[in-house]
């Protein structure tokens, strides 16, 4: 398979390095090897094929180093190199590089550009720069390892076509015929043989360039070809997308270097282009990444086919975390946000910052680049730093780095991770951006290169690496791996540690364990390949289950039939209870309820009402703070939901309805003018075949009139008062109240209805027409809730206490078949005020007690109508959480803990007696008992704890009068 990759590289990589300079000396590598053996032996099975080499020994210490020489006209030099660096007998092999005093280019106007080589003559401090000719000296640009052509998009305004410091640096699509008018390559664009022009769908990507010029030869003007200026890749190709514009014209700009690096990584590079970065220097002003979803999520897309972008932030003292910007406020892990450094190595007030968005400086105030007219000149702001990185992003592809462009193939998402980790790393820091950017550092071109280079070997990254299944104390870690990786390493530590834990030849999809709930790790892989072991890769990070939150949504109903609220949540994995309180609205006390399920019945909520709610969560090692979730009305079903008649007109100046009393109901209105409703009040609760009495009080100005009275209840619900639900009428005319008798029918419908009362003078109202001349009196309407008949809440009941812990109690009270719910209250025994709770449940824990105390506990049903008196009190005293006795005498401690099978016991100093210990679930239960000596001995075992479930335990350990209780935890 070897042999015939370097056969297939043989015949494309002539083609792929036309107008490519070498930097160093054709037909001859150097070796370095894993022993001491003479390398023609070695290798000779594994290269013989190439024909007649030469080795030559060039020295023995501090270490042994070959050159192999050869005819490179007969022999393709990097299809050599790419087989010697994948055989096992060799450690190191590279090409034989040109050396000279530096690698400086010829070009005449290279002196101007500090930014690459800063003497102070032509301003700012002497050394302050890019240290460009350091990364200069490892590769300044072209192809990959592998033979892939670097591909750079710049997406600005477009560029200068006379230019004669771009020549062949700029990217065309070959695969297009230019002017046929035709979509070649079937991509989407038409005869887009030189890019793309966003603005007039054509590859006229030459009518502007003011900007984009002087962009594009930062990147990549050529280098040490006596003309000119250099870019920061000598040796690049451009690809050009005249674009920006509106936020649907950015998109469109962006989805062009996609398509080309998608279609190059699926057809393993036979189509497309290897775009490998995008520049923008252009952005929105204030913009924030919550308004422009799409344009930030494009990020992710790119970065995922492996291109990563950088983008200049704002032009203005702004921090960009608090004002926004675009795209620099973005959260993409594939965009670059840069900022603007000068000459003296300090931001540029002009120029954003910000600790979260923007990555790291540049240089770019007074850079000298490429201009229109095929001139040059100075360029400035965040539009010339940016770049600066955007071009050091093609040298990193560049390096001599196989297990790179490996990483590239296998995974390009990750290679341009790996790429923006090594330029954040490589940053040089910097005071004036310390503390407003991510590295607090600018940009340094060697130092990012010589940090790759030490990333790089001949055994290929793992790639895909995935942190899954993870859980409160454990994750699994996937990954792929290169068929020449012998095993994989796997270290990793809590962020806040100094200290790795190393897992060695691990096994995809292995599991790391240990960790503790709701905390942030970090983890790194190597690869080892027979005897040479890669350096590790940047850190993943992720963070385990089981952090305490509040809930995330929530949902709330309410029972017409039996006047329950049903408050529901979505269920906090590491929640071991939940403390619920509600109020009506704008009322000032609140009712607390404790739960361990994501469900709570209330049924001391009417209908009618509004009410707000707040929340806590409680878990096995942290309690939220309480959290407002939410205010809810309860409707008057179809009381309000129905479109009732208009009541007829009223004169109310001399008589009224003053005042309504039925069942529970007593209200007083006063003179509504006519017409009074009054369905937004509390409903009155009626029960199928129950009697109530009905009182109307007139009121009256300056003297008492002769009133008929009529009530009727809409037992149907239809929205409509017929004859049939005529409930109450006077006989005749009367100047004092009336006292009428509401029977409800036994098929009367369940639910939410309405009652219209109406009175008027001398003579009887119909409760929708009009009445014929003046009419004097009132209507009033009222929301009725119509009940089934159940069984009456009479059965008192009694509850027992089932476990006790420091600060639990479990509780189980007496079934009741009438009851929905039930209420306990309880307290310490010298308070006054009780702390009432509800639970659907027959069996509950409190929770939040205070140790070593002596409560007392009262419970009661509570049914659809009534609820029973509270019980005689229950009284009992929670564990202590240690005696005071000895406490500060004998150190007791728990290792490992978390456990896995069993933990162990180091009392310190020893207790020469017998022990008696008692463990404890959360709850306060007593799980197990036995007793131990300790026999001199400080440090004993504990029981086997293997098949008992994970959780939390308490240990209670006593010696006599001493007495000492810890925690502990058992996991997987």
């Amino acid at each position: 398979m070897r042999f015939v990759l370097t056969i297939s590289f043989f015949l494309a990589l002539p083609l792929l390095s036309v107008g490519q300079r070498l930097a160093y000396v054709p037909g001859e590598i150097l070796i370095r090897m894993t022993a001491e053996e003479d390398p023609q032996s070695l290798l000779s099975d594994a290269i013989g094929a190439f024909g007649p080499l030469t080795y030559t020994r060039i020295m023995d210490h501090p270490m042994t180093v070959w050159k192999i020489s050869f005819d490179h006209a007969r022999i393709h030099h990097i299809s050599l190199l790419r087989a010697l660096q994948e055989e096992r007998h060799v450690s190191v092999a590279q090409n034989n590089h040109i050396v000279s005093d530096r690698t400086s280019p010829n070009d005449p106007f290279y002196k101007m550009q500090w930014q690459y080589l800063n003497d102070g003559l032509i301003g700012g401090f002497e050394g302050v720069d890019l240290e460009a000719e350091a990364a200069w000296d490892l590769t300044t640009g072209g192809m990959s390892p592998l033979g892939d052509t670097i591909v750079i998009c710049v997406i600005d305004d477009g560029i200068d076509p006379s230019h004669g410091d771009f020549g062949d640096n700029l990217w065309t699509n070959w695969r297009e015929i230019p002017g046929n008018a035709m979509d070649d390559d079937g991509n989407g664009y038409t005869d887009d043989h030189l890019g793309w022009n966003i603005y007039n769908g054509s590859d006229d990507i030459y009518s502007g360039g003011g900007h984009g010029t002087p962009v594009a030869g930062i990147v990549g003007a050529l280098g040490n070809n006596s003309e000119g200026v250099c870019g920061v890749n000598w040796n690049v190709k451009l690809m050009i997308v005249q674009g920006g514009g509106t936020e649907a014209e950015v998109l469109a700009s962006y989805a062009y270097p996609w398509w080309f690096r998608k279609t190059y990584n699926e057809t393993n590079g036979a189509r497309g282009a290897f775009v490998v970065a995008t520049n923008a220097s252009w952005g929105t002003d204030f913009g924030q990444p919550e308004d422009a979803p799409l344009w930030c999520s494009l990020y992710d897309s790119l970065g995922t086919a492996g291109i990563l972008n950088a983008g200049a932030t704002i032009n203005a003292n702004v921090n960009v975390d608090v004002d926004g910007d675009l795209p620099t406020a973005c959260t993409s892990d594939y965009l670059l946000a840069v900022t603007n450094v000068n000459w003296f190595d300090h931001k540029v007030t002009g120029a954003g910052y910000g600790a979260v968005s923007i990555d790291l400086g540049a240089f770019g105030e007074g850079t000298f680049t490429t201009a229109l007219g095929n001139s040059y000149g100075s360029f400035g702001g965040t539009s010339g730093a940016t770049p600066h990185v955007t071009g050091t992003i093609g040298l990193l592809y560049a390096l001599p780095c196989l297990s790179l462009a490996k990483l590239s193939k296998a995974n390009p998402g990750e290679a341009a991770l790996l790429i923006k980790s090594m330029i954040l790393q490589g940053a040089e820091p910097n005071a004036s951006l310390e503390n407003i950017t991510v590295t607090g550092g600018r940009l340094n071109m060697g130092n990012t290169l010589l940090a790759m280079t030490d990333h790089c070997s001949s055994c290929p990254f793992p790639s895909n690496i995935k942190i899954d299944n993870i859980d409160a104390f454990s994750s699994s870690v996937a990954f792929d791996i290169h068929d020449d990786v012998d095993t994989i390493n796997v270290r990793y530590k809590h962020t806040d540690s100094l200290a790795w834990i190393v897992l060695n030849a691990i096994s995809n999809n292995d599991i790391i364990d240990g960790l503790l709930p709701c905390e942030t790790y970090e983890i790194q892989m190597q690869s080892v390949c027979d005897t040479v072991k890669n350096v590790y890769l940047p850190s993943h990070y992720f963070t385990s289950d089981g952090c305490c939150s509040n809930p995330p949504g929530y949902d709330f109903t309410y029972d017409e039939i039996f006047g329950t609220s049903v408050l529901s949540w979505d269920h906090v994995e590491s929640s071991s209870s939940y403390f619920i309180e509600y109020r009506p609205a704008g009322t000032s006390e609140w009712v607390s309820m404790t739960t361990g399920s994501n469900t709570l019945v209330i049924d001391t909520i009417a209908g009618c009402t509004s009410v707000e709610f707040r929340m806590k969560t409680t878990c096995l090692y942290d309690t939220t703070e309480i959290q407002h979730i939410g205010q809810y009305s309860i409707g008057c079903g179809k009381c309000s939901e129905l479109d009732y008649c208009s009541p007829p007109p009223m004169n109310a100046s001399a008589e009224w309805i003053d005042r309504i009393i039925l069942g529970e109901l007593d209200f007083v209105s006063g003179s509504d003018g006519g017409y009074g409703n009054y369905t937004g009040l509390q409903s009155v609760a009626l029960t199928q075949g129950g009697s109530y009495s009905l009182f109307v009080i007139p009121g009256f100005d300056n003297q008492a009139y002769r009133e008929m009275y009529r009530a009727w209840i809409d037992y149907d619900q239809n929205g409509i008062f017929e004859d049939s639900e005529l409930v109450a009428e006077s006989d005749q005319p009367t100047n004092s109240f009336f006292f009428g008798t509401v029977d409800v029918p036994q098929d009367a419908l369940k639910g939410y209805t309405r009652m219209r009362v109406a009175m008027r003078f001398l003579s009887h109202l119909e409760p929708c027409s009009a009445a014929n001349g003046e009419t004097f009196g009132e209507i009033e309407d009222y929301c009725i809730l119509i009940l089934r008949n159940v069984i009456p809440c009479d059965v008192n009941i009694s509850g027992s206490v089932i476990g006790v812990g420091f600060d639990t109690v479990h509780v189980e009270v007496e079934q009741n078949a009438a009851a929905i719910a039930y209420t306990f209250r309880y307290r310490k025994t010298d308070a006054q005020n009780w702390t009432e709770l509800s639970s659907a449940d027959e069996t509950f824990i409190i929770y939040n007690l205070d140790d070593c105390t002596d409560y007392e506990l009262q419970f009661r049903s509570v049914c659809a109508f009534d609820s029973t008196s509270y019980s005689e009190s229950i009284d009992f005293t929670t564990d202590c959480l240690s005696s005071v006795l000895d406490q500060n005498v004998h150190e007791v401690r728990v290792f490992p803990n978390p456990f896995y099978t069993y933990p162990s016991i180091d009392i310190n100093p020893v207790l020469n007696q017998d022990l008696s210990l008692e463990i404890l679930s959360l709850s306060g239960q007593v799980l197990g008992t036995y007793t131990t000596t300790l026999e001199n001995q400080t440090s004993f075992p504990l029981k086997d704890f293997s098949t008992w479930p994970d959780g939390v335990y308490f240990l209670t350990i006593r010696a006599g009068e001493f007495r000492k209780t810890v925690k502990l935890l058992k996991i997987r």
